[in-house]
């Protein structure tokens, strides 16, 4: 869906990237990005994890048990229980991510890399604080991951 908001420059008019055909901006594209595209971007890129969020802290105290664990668990199995909601992070943190992979794109490469670069630094100092695994391995894991 952020696709649709990914314009370059093609022939001295901006196109949509995945489809050279549609002029960024006419009537047909203003309509699937502003009626399609960012409503689903806003329900599924940031409403399903606050909606998560918000679920899982109702049921905080109980998520020992197994009615929460089949509901929740692989949110937060692995996770220190006070980092219950660290895979929320994550998903924003993905979601961050493109959204500046696409909406940097016409500033330029540079840009976009150092804007990253530096998004990327700050979740790797996010997490080396944190430490929100209950296992070292998997902490040193994601350093790596986010370092890589």
């Amino acid at each position: 869906m952020i696709d649709m908001f990914n314009c370059q420059p093609y022939d001295k008019q901006n196109r949509l990237e995945v489809d050279l055909q549609i002029l960024c901006w006419e009537h047909k594209h203003k309509f699937y990005a502003y009626v399609i595209a960012l409503p689903c971007f806003l329900i599924w890129g940031l409403g399903i994890p606050a909606m998560i969020y918000v679920l899982m802290a109702k049921e905080k105290e109980n998520l020992d048990t197994d009615a929460a664990k089949i509901k929740y668990g692989f949110l937060y199995n692995g996770y220190k229980r006070s980092n219950y909601t660290w895979e929320i992070v994550i998903m924003y943190r993905k979601t961050i991510c493109l959204s500046l992979a696409v909406f940097l794109s016409g500033i330029g490469i540079i840009v976009q890399a150092l804007v990253l670069l530096i998004l990327l630094v700050v979740f790797l100092s996010l997490n080396s604080a944190m430490r929100p695994f209950a296992e070292r391995t998997l902490n040193e894991i994601e350093d790596i991951s986010l370092i890589v």
